[in-house]
């Protein structure tokens, strides 16, 4: 065989290996969009009693849960040092205050920007301010509870705990559950 062509062939065959090894090596591999959904500890949240959070990440190759941020749409909400596996970033999240808060966590890594959310309602038996949530709340509720269904229409939005601007049998009812679910200092 000609020498020249033997030349050829060898050098198409090295050209060829190499744009296949370049191809290889600049290929750039399209990673999935990464999705976080928050998880809380409980159903009902009493104020100043930690509530922990939980954002998972998935659908990411390389989760860094360290990069999560966590934010809150309340003033009076404080978090803790996040705790992070690979996949999972934990917070404790402690409000003095009643209300309704929404919790968000970011992941900088989501190429769309989509954070998660949870909106958490956040309760305060303690009617009396004295750091406890005891007996002493019962009959505040049910004082507030005849005061409001006299004559006079007293309205203590306190005790309205469904913030429907009445105080009504709902009240009763998810003030029982939540007094029978609460676990902190009586």
């Amino acid at each position: 065989m000609n020498q020249k062509i033997v030349s050829i062939i060898l050098a198409t065959a090295l050209l060829i290996s190499l744009a296949a090894a370049f191809e290889m090596t600049n290929t750039v591999k399209a990673l999935a969009t990464p999705t976080i959904t928050i998880t809380a500890s409980t159903t009902y949240f009493f104020a100043s009693t930690p509530i922990t959070l939980t954002a998972t990440i998935s659908g990411a190759t390389s989760p860094v849960t360290s990069s999560i941020t966590w934010q809150t749409s309340g003033t009076t909400g404080t978090f803790s040092t996040a705790t992070t596996t690979s996949t999972t970033s934990t917070v404790t999240y402690t409000d003095t205050s009643a209300g309704t808060v929404t919790i968000t966590a970011k992941y900088p890594a989501d190429s769309n920007n989509n954070p998660a959310s949870n909106t958490l309602t956040i309760y305060n038996l303690d009617f009396n301010h004295d750091g406890f949530v005891n007996f002493n709340d019962v009959i505040y509720f049910a004082q507030a509870y005849i005061a409001y269904n006299s004559p006079s229409k007293t309205y203590n939005a306190a005790v309205d705990l469904n913030h429907d601007g009445v105080i009504d049998f709902n009240d009763i009812t998810l003030f029982v559950g939540l007094y029978e679910s609460y676990t902190g200092p009586v």
